[in-house]
């Protein structure tokens, strides 16, 4: 998931993982966000790739993306009580 840069100070800066880009620029950059919750197993599959040094293609990205629409990540979903009543 990309960072959501916001612009402070002149600077783009994102608010999830803190990074700032450097140079001035009139469009945010793009810049995958450390931070950022996964959406689903490709996610997680590529940030474990990127933290081994395997660098990703065009392949990838279909894969990550047919995987993250496979497998998707529940969010916000509640968790029942036990108090909860099954019908």
């Amino acid at each position: 998931m990309l960072c959501p840069f916001t612009l402070v100070a002149g600077l783009w800066t994102c608010p999830q993982c803190g990074y700032v880009y450097p140079r001035p620029s009139d469009k945010p950059p793009r810049k995958n966000c450390s931070k950022a919750p996964s959406r689903g197993l490709g996610d997680t599959i590529a940030k474990v790739t990127r933290f081994f040094g395997i660098k990703s293609c065009g392949g990838c990205k279909k894969r990550q993306a047919m995987l993250n629409r496979l497998f998707p990540y529940r969010q916000n979903s509640p968790i029942p009580n036990a108090d909860d009543k099954l019908e």
